[in-house]
């Protein structure tokens, strides 16, 4: 998974919902 500046169509809403529940 590259980290893209333009990646918030569907990799980026996962990767920031794995984040997010990583950070509770």
């Amino acid at each position: 998974m590259a980290r893209k500046p333009n990646g918030t169509r569907s990799g980026g809403v996962l990767f920031r919902l794995s984040i997010r529940s990583h950070n509770i």
